[in-house]
């Protein structure tokens, strides 16, 4: 069984005033968020990939676009701890299967007949 989750990108034309590049997050709609614009090489906006809770997002999985990208981005910013500001861009993705509810207590699965 899969579970669901909801992820925002969001771009802005500043870079936030926020001293860290990733964070888990916990009692709150947002799971984890991450800087994606301090990987190497990445140059131009600030922006920063979010991800929802699962359960959350399973509550939510039909929720309306709008209302998802607001509550994630309000969980963010309150995450973070500095005024909420508007995204210049932002882009929303809902996965139905994105993790397992309970892994494998393997290490490796193989199929030998491939």
């Amino acid at each position: 069984m899969m579970e669901p989750c909801w992820s925002v990108l969001s771009s802005f034309v500043v870079r936030l005033p926020i001293d860290l590049d990733g964070i888990f997050v916990h009692d709150s709609p947002l799971r984890w968020a991450a800087r994606d614009s301090s990987k190497p090489r990445r140059v131009g906006t600030e922006e920063w990939v979010l991800h929802a809770d699962e359960a959350w997002s399973r509550t939510n999985l039909d929720a309306a676009n709008e209302d998802v990208l607001r509550s994630l981005t309000e969980a963010f910013f309150r995450a973070v701890g500095v005024p909420a500001r508007s995204p210049a861009f932002a882009s929303l993705h809902r996965w139905r299967y994105a993790t397992p509810r309970s892994p494998q207590d393997r290490e490796v699965v193989v199929d030998r007949d491939r």
